[in-house]
């Protein structure tokens, strides 16, 4: 896919502009806009073409044409040639549109064309700005040169995936930790365990609750009759309240409606009536005064008139006399010209005369075409002229040429035949080849062998430092130790179990201190004094009700034995009926006292039931947790290892895994440099053996690298021998060819030669026939003939300007004087001059008087017109007034004022009484008007204030016997509440639910953190094992040419942490072998430059393997080359013209001299430039002084500032990271 044009229709500072990219199949495009040039609303209007208009809040580019008027149009082509011309508006689904703006384009139209990538995708992935760059080789440094995440999160534009990473292990901890109080989770929970403790102590009711509850509902019940009374009395009162206050105005309201009967004759009039009548009487009596003062002006006007005098004859010939007066200057110019014309052509006659007599020609032709030379012949013979020299220097440069090429053919062959005979160096530079691409591998060697050994001490040490296990590093790759997930397992285990045990324990000894308290508690109870009981009570009542019984069956056995029973029953009997009464009358007492027992009894039964339970999960507890730790020790049994606790022996697997991968490490590093020994001594080899065909001495110990060095030398020697020979055979070919078109040359030049002499004498002959003449002569002889012709057509003109001014100057008398003959004046001894400016005077005058006389007949049009109108006026008003009289039923316009007096005081009585019953309604609350009024006046005045005063303490004493009521109800209340926990246990149940619900929600954040920390991860880590070795090859390469060799190129290391690691490799040339002065440098050593170097060689190799396996997308790139010396950017600007051999290059800058770079360092047939604003169209085409000149006079279109600031997100969260991945 490739854009071809952007037609910046209506969007930010520009109006129908278009930058069109047809230039080449893909192209590197520059474009260059200066500052506030429009060079950010172009960048902006290229994807919101693509992907939508923003909305009128968050658009930027609406400051010259509103929102509405947004238009950005373009063509777009696809892979197979297609194209789609399209403009996009505001809106949604609907805002994109055809050519033509009219019919809508769907948006997956467009979408297939851009491969359905989104706008996200093509900002990050086919995007890079400054900020992009900057951020990248920072988030380099952060992560320390990670090669995976380097990698990942250049091929995904995001420079931000070490800081994603980070922020979401951090949203981990903040939730969940396995040890700590801080986290949401953990807090969560503990606040869910401490409701559940309060629900559990606070859910048991008193025995006392019932009784209480019954005496407050009876308390409430006696309450809410005083309140009905209240309000049945409150009714009363404000009945008769409302009575005490409408009875004035009910006195009014009848007062009013008896005046009314007074003036029930007077007519009703409108409501205007009066102003009417004021109106108009003042409007006629105003007409009547307009009217007497017409009268005396239009007197006064034609007076006025009557005394002007205007000269008509005068103003009929006004555009005579105007014509006259206008060419009156003209006219006096040609009078003082006409003597001057004359005596110049004079002149130029003597002159002509001896310019002819000089040339030989007749001195008295005055014909022009006589002397003048024809155009053909002055042509050839400016020609000629201008060929001799050139022709003279062609014979003698063909002649030294010739002479040239001989000897140079002469000293080629005397160098050919000294060279020594031809050696085949092919096989030798195969091996040579080879080698070369084995690179520095001898240095490689030793490298791989200092880190084989490295690691094999660093495994000896980690091994010994390995607590619980003795052995060798092989064997303890076979160790069978447990996975990391039982680990896990035995270590929540045990830790539930200690947190289950600790708990226990500690709620078993609150149940301690709280039976403990309430034995003390029982204790002061009874040392105060026995307090009884309901159990006591009963069972005295049971021992009373028993010995009743034996009295009755006594009582029975005597009444039938006519004796009575013991005196010892009947006594016994008497104390259990004295005992239960006393009992009964203290629990009656003392019933507060009673009820503490009560609760201290039964709490204490409670808790004591509550201790033997937990004491039994103790006990099961610790038997589990034995368990546990019994099988903890069985899992490492296989093993031989007497473990330690789960979290220390986790650390402990940590340990070993590490040693594990030490160990793989170790064999790949053992086996790497095995295979490049077997190399090395390959090439030593076929080296040696290349070299001793050819009959060199080899030493059997050189190393490689000394092998290669001789043999690049020996072959260079050959080859260069061999390019010689064939430079110098080529050479001589090519000095023969080149000494006979030499010859050629000068044959030719001398026919030409021959050709032009012939050629001169012919032309020369219309000057004077000498063939002799020279050039410079000629041309003399020439420029004399063309003054000539010039004098001749001048005195000729000069001769038709005199004639013309004469005869105007006898038409302009002849006028004048035919003009004074139809006025009938004299022209007597004056000049014409003075004559017109006379006459031009008296017209002058004679149309000042006229307009006087025209303004005075305009003045008494508009009075007569005045006159009419008050005329007029008076007619209307009189009808008028006599309509006011025929609606006031009266017979004289006098009369009207006491008939308007009469109408008013019958509106003012209407409008008391509408008053007085408006207030009276106040107090009927809904009841008809004059049913209220009877009711009130039903009543005794007299009465109202003694019976208000009766009701009023009536309702003082219910509101206190209720304010009583309401404090007994407040104390049974307290006392209700007191032995009531239930709503605590509510509220702590509310806020357990609350807490479960926290845990819920957290636990749910928490696995979504979790699940993207693991995903971010494994795709970074996928991502690095599919594309480390193509990638950072390339990205090797482009680094190297990036920094302009200053390094080799960049390798992958391991860290301290055994991590994989970029590193730019520092050292010699690329073309040189010396490997003693090659270094590695950490991201943390570069310059801030070159980390942003570093992460665009990444960011282009990722879109170069990426291009590679699926249809190219345009990069655009926006002024990343600010902190770029000169050098670099030129580097950097070849690199994405070698990119834009794969996919469409669109780059935006603000820097002219960025130009300038370009063109020096990237091909012509590659670069296009292009400018946002007029007065740069040339630079695409003006070398670069050119362009330097033009851009130093532009002046750019200042924007109009913006309609609307827009606040910045803040930098505190991390970005999406769903856009990740």
């Amino acid at each position: 896919m490739r854009i071809r044009r952007l037609d910046l229709i209506r969007i930010g500072p520009f109006t129908n502009r278009a930058l069109t990219f047809e230039q080449g199949e893909y192209g590197f495009h520059l474009i260059y806009g200066p500052n506030e040039g429009g060079k950010s609303s172009s960048l902006r209007a290229l994807k919101q073409w693509l992907f939508g208009i923003r909305g009128e809040r968050s658009c930027r580019d609406d400051f010259v044409h509103t929102h509405n008027e947004l238009r950005i149009g373009g063509v777009i082509e696809a892979d197979n040639g297609e194209r789609l011309h399209c403009i996009r508006r505001k809106g949604g689904a609907k805002s994109l549109r055809d050519a033509n703006d009219k019919a809508i384009i769907e948006p997956d139209r467009l979408s297939d064309f851009l491969h359905r990538i989104t706008q996200d995708q093509f900002e990050t992935q086919f995007g890079i700005d400054l900020q992009q760059l900057v951020s990248g080789g920072h988030a380099i440094v952060a992560g320390g040169g990670d090669v995976g995440g380097s990698l990942f999160a250049a091929g995904a534009g995001a420079a931000s995936v070490g800081a994603v990473g980070k922020w979401v292990d951090g949203e981990c901890e903040r939730l969940l930790k396995s040890s700590g109080t801080r986290p949401a989770i953990n807090a969560a929970l503990i606040a869910y365990n401490e409701a559940q403790k309060v629900v559990s102590e606070k859910s048991t009711p008193s025995k006392q609750w019932q009784s209480l509850n019954d005496s407050l509902e009876s308390t409430i019940a006696k309450r809410r009759e005083l309140d009905e009374s209240i309000v049945r009395l409150e009714s009363q009162r404000e009945r008769l309240n409302r009575i005490s206050h409408a009875l004035p105005t009910i006195s009014s309201l009848k007062d009013s409606r008896n005046a009314l009967t007074e003036v029930a004759d007077a007519p009703r009039l409108r409501k205007d009536f009066a102003n009417v009548r004021i109106a108009s009487t003042s409007a006629l009596a105003a007409a009547e005064s307009t009217l007497a003062l017409a009268q005396q002006e239009l007197v006064s006007v034609d007076a006025r008139i009557k005394t002007l005098d205007v000269p008509q004859s005068l103003l009929d010939h006004a555009s005579a006399i105007g014509n006259l007066y206008k060419n009156h200057e003209r006219y006096l110019d040609w009078v003082r010209t006409c003597p001057e014309l004359k005596s110049e052509r004079k002149s130029l006659e003597a002159r002509t005369e001896r310019a002819l007599r000089e040339l030989g020609r007749d001195p008295k032709s005055d014909d022009a075409d006589d002397v003048r030379i024809g155009t053909a012949n002055r042509v050839q013979i400016h020609e000629l002229a201008e060929q001799r020299l050139a022709l003279m220097q062609s014979v003698l440069d063909a002649e030294q040429e010739l002479s040239e090429k001989q000897r140079t053919l002469e000293t080629i062959q005397s160098e050919l035949s000294e060279l020594p005979p031809a050696v085949d160096v092919r096989s030798l530079r195969l091996a040579i080849d080879a080698a070369l691409k084995m690179g520095d591998c001898e240095s490689q060697l030793l490298t791989k062998e200092s880190k084989l050994s490295e690691l094999a001490d660093r495994g000896i040490r980690e091994i010994n430092r390995l607590p619980l296990w003795q052995g060798s590093i092989e064997e303890l790759e076979s160790l069978p130790v447990p996975s990391i997930d039982s680990v896990a397992r035995f270590e929540s285990e045990i830790r539930v179990a200690d947190q289950s045990i600790t708990q226990l324990r500690a709620e078993s000894e609150d149940l301690e201190d709280k039976i403990a308290d309430a034995q003390s508690q029982l204790s002061k109870l009874q040392l105060n004094q026995d307090v009884p009981t309901e159990g006591e009570l009963d069972q005295v009542r049971s021992e009373r009700d028993a010995s009743w019984a034996v009295l009755s069956a006594a009582f029975d056995a005597a009444g039938d034995k006519g004796s009575r029973p013991e005196e010892r029953v009947i006594a016994q009997y008497e104390a259990l009926v004295r005992k239960s009464d006393e009992l009964s009358d203290r629990l009656r007492r003392e019933g507060e006292r009673v009820a503490e027992k009560t609760r201290w009894i039964a709490d204490s039964s409670r808790w004591k039931q509550s201790l033997e339970q937990r004491r039994t999960r103790l006990a099961s507890a610790e038997a589990d947790r034995q368990n546990t730790v019994s099988d903890w020790r069985e899992l490492w049994l296989l093993a031989n290892i007497d473990p330690i606790s789960p979290v220390e022996m986790r650390q402990w697997l940590d340990q070993y895994r590490k040693l594990c991968e030490l160990a793989v490490q170790i064999r790949e590093q053992s086996l790497t440099c095995d295979h490049d020994r077997e190399s090395i001594q390959q090439h030593r080899t076929e080296l040696a053996n290349q070299l001793s065909q050819r009959g060199i001495a080899v030493d059997s110990a050189a190393s490689l690298a000394s092998l290669l060095d001789m043999a690049c030398d020996r072959c260079k020697a050959f080859e260069a021998v061999e390019s010689r020979r064939g430079q110098w055979t080529e050479r001589v070919g090519q000095v023969k060819h080149e000494h006979s078109l030499a010859k050629k040359r000068l044959d030719e030049a001398e026919a030409r030669k021959t050709l032009w002499q012939s050629q001169w004498r012919d032309a020369v002959q219309v000057l004077d026939g000498n063939a002799d003449l020279t050039a410079t002569q000629a041309m003399a002889m020439l420029q004399a003939i063309d003054q000539v012709v010039v004098d001749i057509d001048q005195a000729a003109e000069l001769t038709r300007r005199w004639t013309n001014q004469h005869d105007q100057i006898e038409a302009y008398d002849e006028s004048v004087a035919s003009l004074i003959e139809r006025l009938g004046l004299e022209l007597g001894d004056i000049s014409v001059h003075q004559t017109v400016t006379d006459l031009h005077d008296r017209l002058v005058r004679a149309r000042e008087q006229k307009a006087t006389r025209d303004s005075l007949m305009v003045q008494r049009d508009g009075i007569e017109k005045q006159f009419s109108l008050a005329r007029q006026s008076i007619s209307a008003e009189t009808a008028i007034l006599e309509d006011l009289c025929a609606e006031a039923r009266c017979n004289s316009v006098d009369d009207l004022l006491d008939v308007e007096r009469g109408a008013l005081r019958r509106i003012a009585i209407e409008q008391d009484i509408a008053t007085f019953e408006k207030q009276i309604r106040q107090w009927t609350q809904g009841t008809d008007l004059d049913s209220f009024i009877t009711e009130a006046e039903a009543e005794d005045p007299d009465s109202l204030s003694p019976r208000m005063a009766q009701l009023v303490d009536e309702i003082d004493d219910a509101k206190s016997r209720r304010e009583a009521y309401s404090e007994s109800i407040g104390g049974q209340q307290t006392d209700l509440d007191r032995i009531d926990g239930s709503a605590e246990a509510t509220k702590a149940n509310e806020d357990a639910e609350v807490a479960l619900t926290q845990v819920r929600d957290h636990a749910e954040e928490y696995c979504r953190m979790k699940l993207a920390s693991v995903i971010l991860k494994r795709a970074v880590k996928r991502y690095r094992e599919q594309n480390q070795g193509p990638v950072l090859q390339r990205a090797s390469e482009l680094f190297a040419e990036l920094t302009l060799g200053a390094f080799r190129g960049l390798r992958s290391d391991y860290s301290d942490a055994g991590e994989p690691v970029l590193v730019g490799v520092r050292g010699a040339a690329v073309d040189s072998n010396d490997v003693a002065s090659e270094s590695l440098v950490t991201v943390d050593g570069m310059s801030e430059g070159t980390c942003d170097q570093l992460f665009l060689s990444l960011r282009i190799a990722s879109l170069e393997l990426y291009l590679e396996r699926n249809p190219p997308v345009p990069f655009v790139v926006d002024d990343i080359l600010v902190k770029f010396d000169d050098a670099r950017s030129a580097a950097a600007l070849r690199v994405l013209a070698a990119l834009s051999k794969k996919t469409q290059v669109i780059m935006f800058t603000h820097h002219q001299h960025l130009i300038d770079v370009a063109r020096q360092s990237v091909a012509a047939d590659a670069l296009f430039v292009q400018s946002l604003d007029d007065s740069y169209e040339s630079v695409a085409t003006a070398s670069p002084d050119q362009a330097k000149s033009t851009v130093s006079k532009s002046k750019p279109v200042p924007a109009k500032p913006a309609k609307k600031k827009r606040a910045e997100k803040s930098g505190k969260n991390p970005p999406p990271v769903g856009e990740l991945f």
